[in-house]
């Protein structure tokens, strides 16, 4: 049995249960007090000045046989009192002394005093009796000039009706509370014990004993939840055993999110020839974005691409495309002599990609070269957003889109290359490259980051003469701010890259 201080749980709930009852039948009868004493007071108010209106009609229409009148027929309430009194203060009707008519008022009458010095023809007013300073509700009304129908109520007589209600709502609430306590010796003594039971299977649980047997009793709340806590140590061994199993997947995607991170160039690349700023940031823990580059004596290639979705699929997909072009890097390092055309790396690209995926998922990318010796761009586009020239004019930067557009890659294991196109890239100029999640991420309120904004940030950003880095860091932060916190819907990833002049001979 769980005892505390002397009392065991059973007996808690039922002392609890009575101090409650208490509770409830002292605030319930303080709460009707209030309430009908209010409402009482207020009805008793609008009855008297109702019942005074109606002697007055009486009056008025019996003004021809003034000063006699005749109310016999009127049913008046017994709580009140009425007088019909004119201006000398002679009584022409009084409902507690009938036959005492005709007669003069002796000493003060304060609701007649009441009536005559107010200014009002109609009104309701509390007054003390002069004797006994009893309180009083009074309504007067003026009626033919001369005459002043009275009536009076005591407050007493108000409170003692209340009084007499509550008794009944006491004796009603006493009834009622014996029953109900007697209900909850019983319920109790239901409830408790499957409830220790539960308790001593809890406590074996805890000491990590999960072979605990309970028989549910009953098919009402204490029976299924009886049942369901059978179920319930049942489960806690499998949820072990898949939190174990959760814990060793989340490992191995952290691994392969450190493997990814380790493919991906260095945010800022800076050699005699070129510069490169890149950005990227997942929208899970891996990503299915990718930018690279890789460099030749003749050529600079540059690259962005976009598996379809995110996390860790569309990961090992990148990760195949990196391994095409390292595989190329490698190969041109060893063969200087082959020219490097960006339909072909796609055509390579996408064997790669076809390989890997089976046609499950593809990717999208955008391909440059930069051929040092002829100072000459080449591009081809894989169904990626078309990448950007910014050209500085008249001391004004101006975007020049690379247009062009070809097949995903990994879809077709017969791939229709696009046409290579050609573009001058002058020193001063600037090659933009981004994936989908830049124009698409949204902020708080659902609405996209958009074309319009990247061009303002990028166009503004080298207007204040920023160098490439600070032109890559005003983006990033732009979208930061954008965003404000918001989980990605999809990765974000852009680069920046600009050639240097090449040094002078002495």
């Amino acid at each position: 049995m769980l005892k505390a201080r002397g009392f065991s749980l059973s007996t808690k709930f039922i002392l609890f249960a009575v101090v409650l009852e208490l509770i409830l039948i002292c605030g319930g009868l303080y709460t009707a007090y209030s309430y009908l004493s209010n409402q009482r007071i207020s009805l008793a108010k609008t009855m008297l000045l109702a019942q005074v209106d109606l002697l007055t009609k009486q009056l008025e229409l019996e003004k021809n046989e003034a000063p006699l009148f005749h109310f016999s027929e009127l049913e008046l309430s017994n709580l009140y009192s009425f007088q019909i009194i004119d201006e000398s203060g002679r009584v022409y009707y009084d409902s507690i002394v009938p036959k005492r008519v005709q007669r003069q008022l002796v000493g003060p009458h304060p609701l007649l005093d009441l009536a005559k010095y107010s200014g009002q023809n109609r009104a309701i007013q509390e007054f003390n009796a002069p004797q006994t300073n009893e309180l009083f509700f009074g309504a007067f009304r003026r009626s033919l000039g001369q005459y002043y129908v009275l009536g009076a109520v005591s407050h007493a007589a108000v409170e003692f009706d209340v009084l007499k209600i509550l008794e009944k709502f006491l004796v009603l609430s006493i009834l009622f509370s014996g029953m109900s306590f007697l209900s909850i010796v019983l319920f109790s003594i239901r409830m408790i014990r499957p409830i220790r039971r539960l308790t001593d299977a809890a406590r074996k649980l805890s000491d990590g004993n999960f072979n605990v047997e309970i028989v549910p009793e009953g098919s009402d709340e204490i029976g299924v939840l009886s049942h369901s806590f059978a179920i319930m140590a049942g489960r806690v061994q499998d949820l072990l055993r898949e939190e174990i199993q959760k814990i060793r997947i989340e490992k191995e995607v952290s691994s392969v999110a450190d493997i990814q991170k380790t493919l991906l160039p260095d945010d800022s690349i800076e050699t005699e020839r070129f510069q490169l700023e890149g950005y990227y940031k997942s929208a899970t823990e891996t990503g299915g974005d990718y930018w690279g580059y890789f460099e030749t004596p003749r050529y600079l290639v540059t690259y962005v691409a976009d598996a379809t979705g995110h996390g860790l699929p569309s990961a090992m997909l990148t990760s195949a495309a990196r391994g095409c072009f390292s595989s190329i890097h490698r190969f041109a390092v060893e063969n200087p002599q082959l020219a490097l055309m960006p339909s072909q790396l796609l055509r390579l690209a996408n064997e790669a990609v076809l390989d890997s995926a089976q046609k499950e998922l593809n990717m999208t990318m955008f391909v440059t070269v930069y051929d040092f010796e002829l100072k000459v761009m080449h591009y081809a586009n894989a169904a990626h957003y078309p990448a950007w020239i910014i050209r500085m004019i008249e001391g004004l930067p101006k975007i020049q889109t690379l247009q062009g557009a070809g097949p995903r890659l990994g879809e077709n294991q017969v791939f229709e290359s696009p046409e290579d196109q050609s573009v001058e890239f002058g020193e001063n100029d600037v090659l933009f490259l981004y994936t989908d999640g830049v124009l698409d991420c949204t902020d708080q309120q659902e609405a996209a980051f958009g074309k319009a904004n990247l061009k303002q940030t990028v166009l503004q950003s080298m207007t204040d003469g920023q160098n490439l880095k600070g032109v890559r860091d005003r983006l990033a932060q732009t979208l930061e701010n954008f965003i404000e916190g918001k989980q990605l819907d999809d990765d974000i990833t852009f680069a920046f890259m600009k050639r240097k002049a090449p040094p002078t001979s002495p």
